[in-house]
């Protein structure tokens, strides 16, 4: 049960958002720098300056706490469709980049330490998915298929493989590149739009 599930079922005492918020802070850390494996919830509630009991009362385990973490920051950070897929898709990668690369750059870690628990914590990345990557998915792919009513795109093309296509180019250049940063001014949301927007090939006049 995760903390919104805990929401209206448990009466007691209010909430510290305060200890909350350190409870939720320390956990991305601990996931980033330690892994899911490692972290404890003893650690958790040391660095965060709770009582384990605290945490407890708030998530019934290490897991739903990790996921809660996890879909906290993610929350804030909506896909936004103002009905020009070419700005929107640029604003969403650029919003997304810069959380993992200036806002939380522990994000950016932590992404690829699931992705290297997949093997071993296969249920882990299933329950990540679920309630933090699939979410996000499909507001794409409601966004792709307005596009797609309004002309923009073709309405022949796959939008759930075109969702795929979008954030997937920044794990990979991250990942293939030994973690190399990527900054606002690369324009490199720009160019990774464009490119699958326009294709890689060349134009006619450019060829000419």
């Amino acid at each position: 049960m995760h903390l919104k599930e805990q929401e209206g079922r448990r009466v007691g005492r209010p909430r510290s958002l305060e200890a909350q918020q350190a409870i939720l802070d320390t956990t991305l850390l601990l996931l980033a720098t330690q892994g899911y494996e490692a972290m404890s919830i003893e650690e958790v509630a040391t660095r965060a300056g709770v009582g384990k009991a605290t945490i407890y009362r708030w998530w019934d385990s290490k897991e739903s706490l990790a996921l809660d973490a996890l879909q906290h920051v993610y929350a804030r950070h909506p896909v936004i469709d103002t009905g020009d897929l070419r700005h929107d898709l640029i604003a969403m990668i650029e919003d997304f980049i810069q959380l993992i690369e200036e806002k939380k750059p522990i994000l950016g870690d932590l992404t690829f330490k699931l992705l290297g628990e997949i093997k071993t914590r296969p249920e882990l990345f299933q329950m990540f998915y679920a309630r933090i990557v699939e979410p996000r998915l499909q507001q794409l792919v409601q966004m792709i298929e307005r596009a797609q009513q309004r002309g923009e795109l073709r309405k022949d093309l796959d939008s759930s493989v075109l969702a795929g296509l979008c954030y997937s180019p920044y794990i990979i250049y991250r990942m293939m590149c030994c973690g190399q940063i990527v900054s606002a001014g690369d324009h490199w949301a720009e160019q990774v739009v464009d490119a699958l927007l326009y294709g890689i090939a060349a134009r006619r006049e450019d060829s000419i």
